[in-house]
């Protein structure tokens, strides 16, 4: 709970840690936007409640991403993030739009003002490639693999298993689909890079990423509300319930995965030329699919 609240991973044993890079949900420990979305996700409803005016309200949730960075530390990705959330939050309260591209740019121009040598981080290069996959590869494949992955359920049947199907269909359907597509856009953008600094690429990162997809907020949740119900009777042994239930079927998970020996190809460290091939080749298929699917 730990690792996913704070990115810390000295509480993991080096087999989990293993397990978790083999499987390709390293991550779920790293302080990144995931975590500014949660708390954005949990400080809303609340100055809502409080009838806190709401255009002041970006700028308290700005001050609670800020406590948060002080909490975890400068690292890069949590910079990145917290640059992007507070670019956004102040856009609408300047009468501005936010444009994901420009905040990314932005961002990365912000995190390297305070620290140049942030270039070479493992993290940043990490944590740029995979939001940029979100930015530019997955508007590509979404339109191409969505109708494909939701038309494989779409038999009718009856009585409670058409009703549940229905729900199936639904909201989980639209998450285990969004994650599939951002996972196939963020593992062909940082695959060389992963390949190149830990010599593996791993062949089980979709399916241990939906495993771990409904976990990781209860996980999340549950650590934070924790912290508050700590006091009232029966509410943090409830609390402590699900959380420890919820790592523990999230640990399950990545431990299957992760131990499987062809879950990933070990592999040498590409080179300079290899890298630079493989976005260029990388690119021209985007770049097809865009003008053959997506402008259609």
């Amino acid at each position: 709970m730990a690792g996913v609240v704070l990115g810390a991973y000295a509480y993991l044993d080096q087999d989990t840690l293993s397990n978790f890079t083999r499987s390709g949900t390293l991550h779920v420990l790293a302080a990144s936007g995931y975590n500014c979305f949660v708390i954005i996700l949990i400080a809303t409803p609340m100055l809502k409640l409080l009838r806190f005016p709401h255009r002041f309200r970006g700028f308290v949730l700005i001050g609670l991403i800020g406590i948060y960075v002080l909490m975890i530390g400068p690292a890069p990705s949590m910079l990145r993030a917290a640059a992007m959330a507070t670019l956004a939050l102040i856009a609408a309260p300047l009468g501005r739009v936010a444009d994901h591209r420009n905040l990314f740019f932005l961002a990365g121009f912000l995190v390297l003002l305070y620290q140049p040598t942030n270039l070479f981080d493992i993290g940043f290069q990490l944590s740029f490639l995979a939001v940029w996959a979100l930015i530019w590869v997955s508007p590509i494949i979404q339109p191409i693999l969505q109708p494909r992955l939701r038309s494989s359920g779409s038999k009718r049947t009856s009585g409670f298993i058409d009703t549940l199907k229905g729900y199936v269909g639904g909201p989980i359907s639209r998450e285990v689909v969004s994650v599939l597509i951002a996972t196939i856009a963020v593992s062909l953008v940082t695959a060389p890079v992963i390949a190149y600094y830990f010599n593996y690429i791993s062949l089980v990162a979709l399916p241990a990423n939906v495993a771990v997809v409904f976990t990781v907020p209860l996980v999340f949740f549950d650590s934070f509300l924790s912290t508050l119900t700590v006091l009232i009777p029966h509410g943090s042994g409830f609390l402590g319930f699900i959380g420890t239930a919820s790592s523990r079927l999230m640990l399950w998970s990545v431990d299957y995965f992760g131990s499987l020996e062809s879950g990933s190809i070990s592999m040498q460290s590409p080179g300079m030329f290899g890298l630079a091939g493989y976005y260029m080749l990388l690119y021209a298929l985007m770049s097809y699919l865009r003008s053959r699917y997506v402008a259609r």
